[in-house]
């Protein structure tokens, strides 16, 4: 019969924080895939490591379960800078768009009476690209 050519991807992932050499590592990928790995010795967390599986037939693969020893790991937050910066170029993208025309500034102000402050303090914050007039109160 004729020999099946398959496809092989290599994926780095980080060792996640627990895990020790020889430890038991379990991925589901988004085609199903199961896929479980022995941690070598030197791994570490934080550390790269190259796992090797058979690529799916179309699109991209991601990891969507891990579990160390048999115990499901909480899925990794994203990093906040690029988080941020992904914000700003859509909202800077949506700005140009909009002309000096139709632009205007508006302020807000909140009373605090209800908290009923001691004292309070007015700074001025980042929000994005803009700059927020605070009134921090005491209590």
């Amino acid at each position: 019969g004729a020999k099946q050519s398959r496809r092989l991807l290599v994926m780095f992932i980080d060792v996640p924080h627990g895990a020790a050499p020889g430890d038991r590592l379990s991925l589901v990928t988004n085609s199903n895939q199961n896929l479980t790995v022995l941690l070598p010795p030197g791994a570490t967390p934080g550390k790269k490591l190259s796992v090797t599986l058979p690529a799916a037939a179309a699109g991209e693969i991601s990891i969507v379960r891990m579990m160390l020893n048999g115990v499901e790991l909480p899925r990794p937050t994203p990093d906040p800078a690029a988080l941020l910066k992904a914000h700003r170029q859509q909202t800077d993208g949506h700005w140009l768009r909009v002309g000096p025309a139709e632009k205007c500034e508006t302020r807000f102000s909140f009373p605090l009476s209800a908290f009923r402050p001691t004292s309070s303090q007015t700074v001025v914050e980042p929000f994005g690209f803009w700059q927020l007039s605070v009134v921090r109160g005491h209590v």
